[in-house]
C-alpha cells in the first residue's frame, strides 16, 4: 500500500494484494488522512468482489459524515452490483472529478 498526498485528497493505491490486509493497512493508516478527501485506488485489485468492497463502507460512511469524499477506484465488477452509498468510478480522473463536485456541493452547503 501506498499514500500519495495530493493538493486536495490523499489517494491510497493498493498493490495486487489481498483485499481483507489492504483494508486492514487503510484502517491502521486514517489517521494520517482523514482530514481530507480520499481515494481508494485498487484498479490492481482485479479479482476484487462486492463483499470486498463492503469492507470499505463503514469507512466510508464515517470520513463523509465527516464531510470529506471517500472515492474507490476499480472497473472490475458492473456499477448496478454496487451499492449506492459507497462511490466507485472506474478511473483515477473521475475519482477527481467527484472530489471537486462534491467540495463545490459542500460549499454551496448541499453536501
Amino acid at each position: 500500500m501506498n499514500i500519495i498526498t495530493k493538493e486536495n485528497y490523499s489517494i491510497i493505491v493498493g498493490e495486487d494484494e489481498n483485499i481483507e490486509i489492504l483494508f486492514q493497512a487503510i484502517s491502521d493508516a486514517y489517521k494520517e488522512v482523514e482530514a481530507g478527501n480520499i481515494i481508494i485506488d485498487l484498479q490492481k485489485n482485479e479479482q476484487i468482489t462486492i463483499d470486498n468492497l463492503l469492507l470499505f463502507q463503514e469507512l466510508a460512511n464515517k470520513h463523509r459524515a465527516a464531510k470529506h469524499s471517500f472515492v474507490i477506484i476499480n472497473n472490475s465488477l458492473p456499477l448496478e452490483d454496487i451499492p449506492e452509498d459507497l462511490i466507485v468510478v472506474p478511473t483515477l480522473l473521475e475519482a477527481e472529478d467527484i472530489i471537486q463536485m462534491e467540495d463545490i456541493e459542500r460549499d454551496l452547503d448541499v453536501f
